[in-house]
């Protein structure tokens, strides 16, 4: 928290595209770069997990997983998934690609191929709202011009999170939680 007000992220995000311009960023950021022009996903892998699901049908909702919860954090995944279907909402996945988002992070432009095919696929559903597993994605979606077609046709983004805030689990517990709000959530996304 900046007391002069100085958006110290924003101007980290403008050096890291500086760098980039003049061919000096960190290695590690080009490779990101490299592998979001060959692969759909930041992993490199070639198939996710299947989770058991229908994909790519018209339903209410789209459930969008991101890269960590497709190839990294799939029993996460699939306890969401196993909830939304005990509320018996009406969702899908997509055979979705990486957001990109992560790409403007480090000083590179959105993949603006993978931004469009997942706003193809995701418009095809005829889903009035996303809901995002990835606090990353939710941001990305939400805030990034490239998907703002998706804004314009009205569609909701919200995270998991949000979406079940309202639902009455009707659970009680002694034991002490503690949930840990993502920055990407919680300070990016207000």
């Amino acid at each position: 928290n900046c007391p002069s007000g100085v958006n110290v992220p924003e101007i980290i995000k403008q050096a890291r595209k500086d760098m980039v311009n003049i061919g000096s960023c960190h290695p590690a950021f080009k490779g990101m770069n490299d592998v979001l022009k060959k692969h759909t996903n930041i992993y490199t892998e070639d198939e996710p997990e299947d989770f058991e699901r229908e994909r790519n049908k018209k339903a209410r909702y789209v459930f969008f997983i991101g890269c960590v919860g497709s190839y990294r954090e799939d029993e996460s995944t699939m306890s969401t998934l196993d909830l939304l279907d005990r509320l018996e909402i009406d969702y899908t996945l997509i055979d979705e690609v990486c957001c990109s988002g992560v790409l403007e992070d480090v000083g590179y432009q959105i993949n603006e191929d993978l931004a469009q095919k997942n706003i193809d696929l995701i418009l095809a559903t005829g889903a009035g709202t996303v809901i995002t597993g990835c606090p990353y994605c939710s941001r990305t979606f939400n805030n990034k011009p490239q998907y703002a077609p998706l804004k314009e046709k009205g569609i909701n983004i919200i995270h998991i999170t949000r979406f079940l805030q309202d639902f009455d689990f009707s659970v009680k517990t002694d034991k002490r939680v503690t949930y840990h709000d993502p920055c990407d959530l919680g300070r990016h996304c207000g």
